[in-house]
């Protein structure tokens, strides 16, 4: 009777384990189909229907695509994970034994100064200073020349870092990871303004300093060249 019950009592932990090993199974796979985003160093951001890390890459397919096409991005490039389900996957690791890395709090605190440029910066001077250097140069210089003084300007320009005005204007919502409009009730934001926040700011503004000249220039450019053309037509 000893026997029996042993026998019974291994083929019952049997049964036991292995609808353990079931749902675990589940659970892996649920969490690698869940949607959300991968959140790049450099403060990019990628949405995913589905995303798994595996070894030294990140696969993942893009959302709302109907192709099951699969793309990959180095896990060296990725600051985080972040799932519309509230789980959050650090994949930064700095190195610790250097000590020259910036911590996963710094590079968070990057990452919204580079948000919060990206919802604030609005300078239409970028744009309307490029499109008079592109009227310009399209106008006054042959096109192989004229073409190069728009872009030589935006690149200048985009040299100098705007400054950051406060008070800030949005909270940082951590079970979201986004940027969000700061209550109306609500007398101050809930950003710190560290130093890799004002670094990640200052990037992105000068980028889109640059963009937004270049445009401006470009349209200008065009703009001149086209009147000149017209001119020496008539």
């Amino acid at each position: 009777m000893f026997f029996v019950d042993l026998k019974d009592y291994s083929t019952s932990m049997k049964i036991r384990i292995f609808l353990s090993i079931l749902a675990f199974c589940g659970l892996i796979s649920g969490y690698a189909h869940s949607q959300g985003k991968i959140v790049l160093l450099n403060g990019k951001e990628r949405r995913f229907s589905t995303a798994e890390v595996k070894g030294e890459v990140i696969v993942y397919q893009v959302e709302d695509t109907t192709k099951n096409k699969t793309k990959k991005v180095d896990r060296y490039d990725v600051f985080a994970i972040f799932r519309d389900s509230g789980v959050e996957e650090i994949i930064y690791t700095p190195d610790t034994v250097a000590d020259e890395e910036p911590s996963v709090a710094e590079v968070r605190d990057y990452i919204n100064g580079h948000r919060y440029a990206n919802l604030t910066y609005r300078k239409p001077a970028n744009f309307v200073t490029g499109l008079e250097v592109g009227v310009v140069s399209g106008f006054a210089l042959p096109v192989f020349y004229g073409f190069g003084v728009p872009i030589l300007y935006s690149v200048g320009l985009s040299q100098f870092t705007p400054k950051l005005k406060g008070p800030l204007t949005y909270n940082y919502n951590s079970a979201k990871d986004v940027l969000e409009p700061l209550p109306t009730d609500s007398a101050t934001s809930n950003i710190h303004v560290t130093e890799a926040f004002s670094a990640g700011y200052g990037k992105k503004a000068r980028n889109l300093k640059f963009k937004n000249s270049l445009i401006g220039g470009g349209i200008g450019f065009a703009i001149g060249a086209s009147a000149i053309a017209i001119i020496k037509a008539l």
